[in-house]
């Protein structure tokens, strides 16, 4: 398990600090943007997600579902063609 760094307390405004160590560890900048999440294996934990990681999985995602709508529409025409009536 990687080391702690804090506690760290959240502020009057439901902000949290993040660690200058932390930062330049991850190569994180001003402006940088993030999404949370509650993990699902661990309820009880919170994760942080580049912005840059999530949208990239998003599109990863979607090409994948563009590509098996593809392959579906040509099988679907393979099998309308390989079954045709006698004679056509």
């Amino acid at each position: 398990m990687p080391s702690l760094d804090g506690p760290h307390p959240v502020s009057s405004k439901l902000q949290v600090r993040l660690p200058i160590r932390i930062a330049k560890q991850l190569r994180i900048q001003g402006g940088d943007q993030f999404y949370w999440r509650v993990s699902d294996d661990e309820p009880d934990i919170l994760q942080l997600l580049p912005a840059e990681v999530v949208e990239r999985r998003y599109n990863a995602g979607e090409r994948m579902e563009a590509a098996e709508r593809e392959v579906a529409q040509e099988l679907r025409v393979d099998d309308a063609q390989t079954h045709r009536p006698r004679g056509e």
